[in-house]
């Protein structure tokens, strides 16, 4: 059976569709129909899926009687119909879908509105009858009246078409005063004056009302001649012609009445609606002067051509002259620029026919306004670039993370045995001096490596007490490289600073995008003030930024003297992607400042003036925690041996090696094993008991964690210390960030290696 998941394809082209598209299964249930269909039902197209097409179309439980579905399930064939419904008709067409054996197994089920046509048929239609009728009815009769002394009229003779008129015989003019009966109340008065006009020898022609027999009334046209006698005094005849125009005053008015509403259907249409003529606009409707700005007379004063897009200008005077020339018989659809009287550019769908205005060829333009839609098309379009480069971003990301991991792996080598072989030297071995710019490097391309993942990973914080002047002041000299030699720096950093709880490495990456960003700002010369403060933050301030609450903090404000943010950019300057540097920015910059701070719990405010430059406030809380000191492990300081048996588990060869060493070094008996399988089955089988694991996180089939985690079904007293040269957000994953899981980073040095054992074994559980 075919569902609505066969169609992916096929929805922008049925959603395109001017008429109404379902598809229906052969009980008549919908399983797809496009946008259309929906808007005609008032329904949105999941509501619709479902349901009985004659429940929903017809209101009805059962298929109507000649319902082209049933006829074509019997057939097989196209079947058609017309219907009305909700005042509109409609013809439907239904095709038979098969499947490979020719079975039925749904139907196209295309509902076309041909409201406009079936009106038009039926004005026509009612138009010939209308003349059919007139012309088998002609009302057209003609009288003679005998005018006496009194100014009475009695009528001499009629001809017989006044009985098909009135129902009246014709004797009933012939007696005095009768006829007046005849006329409508409220018409009498129309009619004597008529008659008055007669009798005192003046040509008149009058429209009234007269009643029939049958108490209808019917309109009359009647001209009328007087005839004098022969001395020329006195009126004594009138002879006349009338006319039953009745079925004419009702076409006047039907015409009229179909004048106003199709005024009222231009003048209200969602559509701009221009007819040009000798290169001149000739008509505009209240649609094309809201769009366009112009007045109806400023419109009509000059060539159409001033209005459009300059690029365009060619193409639509093109168009112009092959549709008034009759080059193009049929509707053209083409787009268009225009330019409004505020100097916008709008984007336009044209539909052009030809027509007659005045007697002349004329162009009748159709004009829709797409400038929205081509604004959603280009965002659209920049939405998807920005994916592009976010998803770059992402891999490079993890790129350097891969990178980052086998790199520490490597440091990990190098530092260890380089520590080991400057151990087994004598202090004045020359050799030593050598080894030790040697341990200096690896532990600068340690921190290299550090600040690499600080801007290419979602690292977990690492929270301490911190004094933000201390960080700023080991931050100079990398900022005054970032902004260089023709930007002045300027601390002013507050002596009685609060201490704030932050990721130190978090901080230091928001500073650095807030002074690149400022550097940006000023592109030649100029002054960068860094200042810090202790602020307490009260109730009104709240009031005008009710995104940071009432309490204490430390302000840090990065100022610049650079070109200042427009007004109407600053509400986005921190949104992901948005930049004013075109193609050379990412956008992400002042949005990772964002977010940094807002995960520390704080706020970031900007104040800025156009050509006077900016400041950023950062507002972090402030805590009266005392500071914790922190313990700093010696490149050269004391080691703690021990005598302990420990296995290492690590699938890269150097690092197991540098571990080996570095423990055999330290006094502890070894074990090793590359692969879980080997640990397993030391867990196991080895004789002896093992006090420590140093187990490696992420390894091929199974993780460290994982992997202790069996080895304690064995030996549930052994303890663990995981090791890893992985960024942060993939420690994460497998549980490694969490608070009081034993931990060393990679690459890691004999002293620091010495102290984590001993932390580990003489923990007490």
């Amino acid at each position: 059976m075919m569902e609505k998941n066969n169609f992916p394809d096929w929805q922008q082209v049925c959603n395109s569709m001017f008429d109404l598209v379902a598809f229906v299964k052969p009980d008549g249930t919908i399983f797809h129909c496009n946008q259309r269909f929906a808007e005609f039902l008032n329904k949105d197209c999941d509501s619709i899926v479902g349901q009985k097409c004659h429940v929903l179309i017809h209101g009805t439980n059962a298929f109507l009687e000649n319902c082209p579905l049933i006829r074509s399930l019997r057939s097989g064939k196209r079947e058609t119909w017309e219907i009305k419904e909700k005042e509109k008709y409609f013809s439907i067409l239904v095709d038979p879908i098969k499947d490979t054996k020719g079975k039925i197994v749904g139907f196209i089920h295309i509902l076309r509105d041909i409201t406009e046509q079936k009106i038009a048929e039926e004005s026509l239609k009612e138009s010939l009858e209308r003349y059919k009728y007139i012309s088998e009815l002609i009302s057209d009769f003609v009288y003679a009246f005998n005018v006496t002394p009194e100014g009475e009229l009695v009528g001499e003779w009629i001809t017989d078409s006044f009985q098909k008129v009135s129902g009246y015989p014709k004797e009933t003019l012939y007696k005095e005063g009768l006829w007046k009966s005849m006329i409508y109340d409220e018409d009498l008065p129309i009619v004597i004056e008529h008659t008055n006009k007669l009798i005192s020898g003046k040509v008149d022609t009058s429209e009234f009302r007269c009643l029939t027999r049958y108490g209808e009334i019917r309109w009359i046209r009647n001209y009328a001649i007087p005839i004098f006698d022969p001395s020329n005094k006195r009126v004594v005849k009138i002879y006349g012609a009338a006319q039953d125009i009745t079925d004419l005053k009702g076409l006047i008015a039907q015409l009229r009445e179909n004048e106003e509403k199709y005024r009222k259907l231009v003048e209200n249409s969602i559509d701009a609606i221009v007819i040009a003529q000798d290169e001149m606009i000739k008509y505009v409707n209240p649609k094309a002067i809201e769009i366009s700005g112009y007045s109806t007379e400023e419109l009509l004063s000059r060539p159409f051509i001033e209005f459009i897009h300059p690029d365009d200008r060619k193409m639509a005077l093109e168009f112009h002259r092959k549709i008034v020339n009759r080059e193009i018989s049929m509707k053209s659809n083409y787009p268009l620029r225009s330019i409004d009287k505020q100097g916008n550019i709008r984007w336009f769908e044209i539909n052009a026919v030809p027509i007659e205005w005045e007697g002349k060829p004329a162009e009748l333009n159709i004009i829709r306004d797409v400038t929205e839609l081509k604004i959603a098309e280009e965002e659209k379009e920049n939405l998807y670039k920005q994916l592009l480069h976010f998803q770059k971003m992402e891999a490079i990301g993890k790129f350097s993370a891969v990178i980052a991991h086998d790199f520490n792996n490597m440091l990990t080598a190098i530092k260890g045995f380089t520590q080991l072989a400057m151990m087994s030297l004598s202090e004045n071995d020359p050799l030593k001096a050598y080894l030790e710019k040697v341990l200096y490097s690896s532990e600068r391309a340690e921190k290299l490596i550090k600040k690499l993942l600080a801007f290419s990973r979602k690292q977990v914080l690492e929270k301490k007490v911190i004094n933000i002047n201390e960080l700023l002041r080991d931050m100079e000299d990398l900022i005054k490289r970032l902004v260089g030699e023709d930007i002045i720096l300027n601390l002013k950093l507050s002596p009685n600073i609060g201490l704030v709880q932050a990721d130190p490495v978090h901080i230091e990456n928001a500073m650095v995008n807030l002074v690149v960003n400022t550097r940006e700002a000023m592109p030649k010369v100029g002054m960068l003030t860094i200042e810090t403060a202790n602020i307490e933050i009260n109730q009104e301030f709240v009031k005008k930024h009710p995104d940071i609450t009432v309490g204490q903090y430390v302000r840090v404000s990065v100022k610049d003297t650079g070109i200042g943010i427009p007004d109407e950019i600053k509400d986005r300057i921190f949104e992901p992607f948005f930049t004013t540097k075109d193609e050379k920015g990412t956008g992400l910059g002042l949005s990772i400042v964002y977010g940094i701070v807002k995960q520390h719990g704080g706020n970031i405010l900007v104040e800025s003036e156009v050509g006077r430059g900016t400041v950023f406030d950062i507002y972090l809380p402030r805590i009266e925690k005392e500071r914790e000191e922190e313990i700093f492990i010696k490149t050269y300081g004391k080691i703690i041996k021990g005598n302990e048996t420990v296995l290492v588990i690590d699938d890269d060869e150097k690092v197991r090696a540098t571990v080996l060493e570095m423990l055999k070094k330290l006094g502890y008996k070894t074990l090793e094993a590359q692969n879980p399988d080997i640990a397993l089955f030391l867990a196991q089988f080895y004789n002896q008991s093992i006090d420590l694991v140093i187990c490696d996180v992420v390894m091929p089939v199974m993780s460290g964690p994982k992997l202790f985690s069996k080895f304690k079904n064995y030996r549930p007293d052994t303890k663990i210390l995981y090791m890893s040269g992985y960024a942060d957000e993939v420690l994460a994953k497998h549980g490694i960030a969490e608070k009081g899981i034993n931990f060393i980073q990679k690459p890691f040095t004999i002293e620091a290696l010495s102290r984590k054992i001993r932390e580990v074994l003489d923990k007490k559980d």
